[in-house]
C-alpha cells in the first residue's frame, strides 16, 4: 500500500507526464526532494549490501568433510601438538611432558569430575601445555565450554588471547576446521566485526574479546562444535560463569585448566593460601552445575612448603588429585667436587667479564665425569646460545646464578625456605633521609605545599610536606596541637563540649599553618595549598569547619579506607576520581575517600627508594637523630602480606607493639592532597615550571558571612576548583 507521501508524488508525476499545466515552483521542490530521498535510499540499500557481502562467508562442500590428519589426533594430545603446534614445541618433549600431556588428556576425556595436579619446574612449558589443551578439547568437542584460570584475570587473558592469535593464524588448523578458524581469522584485532559476519547468509554468534572466545556457529559444522565457549578468569573470580546460546541453552564450565593459581605474595600468605584451596575445592569444581562437577587439571610450581601447590600434590590432604612433582634434576653426579670448581670458575669468570666461557671449557675438558650418575627431566633444555652444552649444565647455572633457594623451589618443587616479609622499612630509615634543609623551607621547585591534620581527642596530629611535579616529596614540618594537653578532656570538660573543643582547636592549628612566611620557598614566604583534616572523629564538626573557617587556603575534609572497604558506597554520590582517591558527596559537604592501605605502602615504598630519588621522600634537618620518634611513627605498621586481587587487592598490616600511628596517618593524607592537586591544578591550573600561587590572604581575615557559597545541593563543591572551596 502507498503511503500518502507516494500519492502525492503519483500525482505530480502524471502531471508532469500529461504537460497540460506546468508544475508549481513549490511542486517541482516536493518532486526533486523526494527523488533525492530515493537516491540517497538507493544508496544505503546499495552499501548494505555491498557491505552484507563483504561479511559473509562462503562455504565450500569439502568443509563438511573430515581429514585423515585430524581424525588420528581426535583422542591424541601428544599427536595434535605434533600435527598442529609443532612451531610451539620446538624442542622434543620429555618424559615428564608426555606425562603431564597424558594426565591432562585423561582429565579432558575422562568422566566428569576427574582431576589431576602436576608441579612442573619453571619454565617447562606449563602455560603452553594449558594452551594446546584447550585447543584440542574445544576443536573436538570434547568439551563445549573450557575455562581457563590463571592466579589473576590478567595471567589467563593473555592465554586466552593467545588461542584467539593461534585460531586465527595457523594455517594447518584453517585447512581442517576452515568454517571455525576463517572467521576468526577476519574479526582478529577487530573484535566489532566478529557480530556482523555471516556465513551462506546466516549469522554465525562469533565472539572474540580479550577475556572469551565464542566459536562461530554453521550449520553444516560435522563436528557440532559451533558455539563453544573458551573463557579466562582470575582464580578469585570464578563464581557465576555462564553463557546463553542462541537457542536459549544455558552452558556452564565443565572444564577447568588452572595455570599456576598462586603469586609469590600469595603463597606467603596463610590465609590467602587456605582461600585459594577453598575456592578450586568448593566454587572451580561446582561451576558446572548441581548435576555435575568440573573436569580441573592443575598446572602448578611449588613457591614455599604448605603453599597451594604443595596442598594439592600433597596425597594426604587431597588424595583425589593424584598430584606429582616433577623436577630439572632426579640424581645429582658423584662429582660434586668438580661443580664446585666449576662453580668457582663460572663466578670468577662472570665477575671479570667473560660470560662463564671458563667454566664452560673446564666443563669440556671433565664432561665425562661431571655427568658421571646424573639424572635429568629433560635432557634438550639447555641454551646453546649461552654457550650451554647439556641440561645438567643449564641445571648448575641456575643454581650457581639464582641461588640453592630459587633453584629448590622454582626448578626441584622442594622449595627450602620462603620469607614473609614484603618489604624491610625500619626508623633508622627513615631518619636518615634527612635533606640538611631548614624546618619550613620548601625547594625551589616544589609545586604545592599540602598538610595534613590527624584528629584525635589526645590531640591535632599533623604533618607538612612540599611536592615536586614527579611526587618527590619534602618532609618541612610536623608536630602535634595543642602541645602538652588534649583537645578534650573528658574528665575536665570546662564550658567547652568536645566539638567546640575541637573547632577552637582547628581554628589555632588553621591560623598557624597558613600564616604568612609560616612556609618559605627560595627565600619567599610561600602558602599553603591545601589543609586536608581527618573527619573520621566528630565529622559534621569537621565539615562545618570546612564550611565555614575563613583560612586563606583550600580545606578537604578527608577520610581514609580500607583497601576491602574503599569501593563500597553507602548512598554517597562520587563526583571526582583519581588514583585511588575519590571526592564523595556527603550531606554536609564533599569528602576526599582515599585507600589508606594502598597510599600507605606507597609512602613506605617512597621512603625505601635511595636518596633523592625521584618520587622518594626526605625531610628537614640534617640529624636523623632528630627525628626518630617521627620516624617510629612512620613505620609503626609493617605490610606482613599484600596480594593483588582482580576485584580489590589484599592488605596485611602488622602493628609494631607500643608505637602510635598518626604521624604515619598524617603524612599518607599529605601525600594524597598532593595526589589531588596535581592531579586536578597541576593539569588546569598551574603553569609547568612555576610553583602554585593561591591568592594572597588580607590583611584582616574577610568574615565567614563573606564566603562565597557553592550551590546548596553540592555543599562545598566547586567545579572549576576540583570539588572544594578555594580562597
Amino acid at each position: 500500500m502507498l503511503t500518502i507521501e507516494q500519492k502525492q508524488v503519483a500525482v505530480l508525476v502524471k502531471k508532469l507526464k500529461d504537460g497540460r499545466e506546468p508544475l508549481t515552483a513549490d511542486e517541482r521542490t516536493r518532486l526533486e526532494a523526494y527523488k533525492r530521498q530515493q537516491r540517497g535510499a538507493d544508496v544505503a540499500e546499495r552499501m548494505r549490501r555491498s557491505t552484507a557481502l563483504r561479511m559473509d562467508i562462503a562455504s565450500k562442500p569439502d568443509w563438511k568433510q573430515i581429514s585423515d590428519r585430524r581424525a588420528a589426533c581426535a583422542n591424541g594430545l601428544s599427536a595434535f601438538i605434533r600435527e598442529y603446534l609443532g612451531h610451539r614445541f620446538t624442542l622434543p618433549n620429555s618424559p615428564d611432558q608426555i606425562e603431564c600431556l597424558d594426565r591432562i588428556q585423561a582429565v579432558a576425556l575422562g568422566k566428569a569430575g576427574e582431576r589431576q595436579a602436576v608441579a612442573s619446574p619453571r619454565g617447562d612449558g606449563k602455560t603452553e601445555r594449558t594452551l594446546a589443551a584447550t585447543v584440542w578439547a574445544i576443536l573436538y568437542g570434547h568439551h563445549r565450554y573450557v575455562v581457563v584460570i590463571g592466579a589473576n584475570l590478567d595471567k589467563a587473558k593473555k592465554i586466552v588471547t593467545e588461542i584467539e592469535q593461534e585460531l586465527a593464524d595457523n594455517d594447518l588448523l584453517l585447512l581442517d576446521w576452515p568454517y571455525l578458524c576463517e572467521p576468526i581469522r577476519r574479526a582478529y584485532a577487530k573484535p566489532n566485526r566478529a557480530k556482523f559476519l555471516t556465513m551462506d547468509g546466516e549469522p554465525i554468534r562469533l565472539e572474540c574479546r580479550t577475556c572469551k572466545l565464542v566459536l562461530p556457529t554453521w550449520s553444516g559444522d560435522p563436528a557440532k562444535t559451533g558455539g563453544s565457549i573458551i573463557e579466562a578468569a582470575g582464580i578469585l573470580g570464578v563464581r557465576g560463569l555462564r553463557h546463553t546460546t542462541a537457542s536459549g541453552e544455558v552452558l556452564r564450565p565443565t572444564l577447568a585448566l588452572i595455570d599456576d593459581p598462586q603469586t609469590f605474595e600469595v603463597a606467603a600468605s596463610p590465609e590467602q593460601v587456605a582461600k585459594i584451596e577453598a575456592v578450586i575445592q568448593g566454587d572451580i569444581l561446582k561451576m558446572a552445575g548441581p548435576r555435575r562437577r568440573v573436569s580441573a587439571f592443575l598446572n602448578v610450581t611449588v613457591i614455599k612448603n604448605n603453599d597451594v601447590a604443595d596442598r594439592f600434590l600433597d596425597h594426604k590432604r587431597h588424595p583425589e588429585w593424584r598430584g606429582i612433582r616433577k623436577k630439572m634434576i632426579y640424581q645429582w653426579p658423584k662429582r660434586k667436587d668438580l661443580w664446585e670448581q666449576y662453580a668457582e670458575h663460572r663466578r670468577n669468570g662472570i665477575l671479570e667479564g667473560d660470560k662463564g666461557a671458563t667454566a664452560t671449557a673446564f666443563y669440556l675438558a671433565h664432561r665425562a665425569e661431571m655427568d658421571e650418575g646424573a639424572t635429568v627431566g629433560w635432557e634438550h633444555r639447555y641454551s646453546p646460545d649461552q654457550g650451554e652444552h647439556s641440561a645438567l649444565q643449564h641445571a648448575y647455572n641456575i643454581l650457581i646464578d639464582d641461588s640453592e633457594a630459587a633453584f629448590m623451589a622454582e626448578c626441584q618443587n622442594e622449595p627450602l625456605q620462603h620469607t614473609a616479609h614484603v618489604y624491610e622499612i625500619k626508623p633508622e630509615i627513615v631518619a636518615s633521609r634527612v635533606n640538611k634543609m631548614p624546618a619550613g623551607e620548601a625547594p625551589a621547585l616544589a609545586r604545592v605545599i599540602t598538610a595534613f591534620v590527624d584528629v584525635n581527642r589526645y590531640g591535632l596530629t599533623w604533618a607538612a610536606c612540599a611536592w615536586l611535579s614527579n611526587m618527590t616529596g619534602y618532609v618541612i614540618g610536623y608536630g602535634i596541637h595543642p602541645e602538652g594537653r588534649p583537645v578534650f578532656d573528658p574528665k575536665n570538660p570546662g564550658t567547652e563540649t568536645e566539638a567546640q573543643a575541637l573547632f577552637r582547636c582547628l581554628s589555632e592549628l588553621g591560623a598557624i599553618l597558613t600564616r604568612r612566611g609560616a612556609f618559605m620557598r627560595a627565600g619567599e614566604p610561600a602558602p599553603l595549598n591545601c589543609l586536608m583534616i581527618d573527619c573520621g572523629y566528630l565529622s559534621e564538626t569537621v565539615l562545618q569547619f570546612h564550611r565555614t573557617a575563613p583560612l586563606p587556603t583550600m580545606i578537604i575534609p578527608s577520610r581514609g579506607r580500607a583497601a576491602r572497604t574503599f569501593n563500597t558506597r553507602q548512598n554517597a554520590k562520587t563526583v571526582r576520581r583519581g588514583d585511588a582517591w575519590r571526592v564523595d558527596e556527603w550531606t554536609g559537604g564533599n569528602v576526599l575517600i582515599h585507600n589508606s592501605d594502598f597510599h600507605r605502602m606507597m609512602m613506605h615504598q617512597a621512603w625505601l627508594l635511595p636518596h633523592g630519588a625521584p618520587g622518594g621522600l626526605t625531610i628537614f634537618g640534617d640529624s636523623p637523630a632528630q627525628h626518630m620518634a617521627f620516624a617510629r611513627q612512620i613505620t609503626a605498621e609493617r605490610l606482613a602480606e599484600y596480594v593483588k586481587g582482580d576485584v580489590c587487592d589484599h592488605f596485611v598490616w602488622r602493628p609494631v607493639p607500643g608505637e602510635r600511628n598518626d604521624f604515619l596517618d598524617a603524612l599518607v593524607g599529605a601525600r594524597v592532597g598532593a595526589l589531588y592537586l596535581l592531579n586536578v591544578s597541576g593539569q588546569q591550573q598551574l603553569s609547568q615550571g612555576a610553583p602554585a600561587q593561591p591568592a594572597q590572604p588580607s590583611a584582616t581575615p574577610r568574615p565567614a558571612t563573606q564566603r562565597p557559597r557553592a550551590p546548596a545541593y553540592v555543599a562545598g563543591w566547586e567545579p572549576q576548583r576540583g570539588g572544594f572551596w578555594h580562597p
